[in-house]
Order: C-alpha cells, then sequence, then structure tokens
C-alpha cells in the first residue's frame, strides 16, 4: 500500500461526486493530501444535511468546488453545522481544518458520549 507521500495522479479514484476540487484537476502542482479527505467528507455531510443527492456535474457542482455552497434558510440546520461544512469544502486545501479540528468542532462533539466529548481519538476504547 502507498502512503500519501508516494501518491501519483494516477492513483487518484473515487466519485467525482465527493472529490476534492485539487484531485480533479489534474495539476501536479497540487499534493495530494488528507485535506482532500476531509473535503470528501464535508460533501457528505453536505448531501445528508440538505437531503438531496449532489450533483455529478454541472453548474452546481462547480460552484460546490468554488466554496459557493448555499443553505436554504428555510431549513431546520443548525449554523454551526452549516459553518463546519463550509470549512470542511474550502476550495484551498491548506484552509480546510485538519480531521483533529473537524472532530473537536462543538456541533460534531454533541453527538459523541460524554465520556468522549474532548478527545480528538472519539473511536478509540481508552
Amino acid at each position: 500500500m502507498k502512503t500519501v507521500d508516494e501518491l501519483s495522479d494516477f492513483d487518484v479514484e473515487g466519485d467525482s461526486i465527493f472529490m476534492a476540487p485539487e484531485l480533479l484537476s489534474g495539476a501536479n502542482s497540487q499534493k495530494i493530501s488528507k485535506a482532500a479527505d476531509v473535503f470528501s467528507l464535508g460533501a457528505t455531510l453536505l448531501e445528508i444535511s440538505v437531503g438531496i443527492n449532489l450533483p455529478n456535474g454541472g453548474p452546481m457542482w462547480h460552484s460546490l468546488r468554488e466554496g459557493d455552497i448555499q443553505f436554504s434558510p428555510s431549513a431546520q440546520r443548525s449554523p454551526a453545522l452549516e459553518d463546519i461544512i463550509n470549512r470542511m469544502m474550502e476550495p484551498e486545501p491548506a484552509n480546510r481544518p485538519t480531521i483533529d479540528e473537524v472532530l473537536l468542532h462543538p456541533k460534531l462533539q454533541t453527538y459523541l458520549p460524554v465520556e468522549k466529548r474532548g478527545s480528538v481519538s472519539p473511536f478509540s476504547s481508552s
């Protein structure tokens, strides 16, 4: 198995619906990083929170990769949830939160058992 540093553009696979923009550009100047996984998780949370299937192409698909995420004001979503999704889907990888920062986000912490809150490893047995 290759490490992140050993990956090349030819190793990129996945569903374009959830793929980070830097993986789709084909530019070798962008190094594949864990930030791409954060983008994909943000896209997954967006799809779940809005209750629709995200597009696999077209204007809305491009808008999402440009950071233009439109939440319906009539929806019953927390502004904190919208904030973390926006941050996770930031077009520039260096500006996205790390997975540890995502896990420590106050909104996501409320879904963890009390004894696991504040931990960056909520799935560990300790």
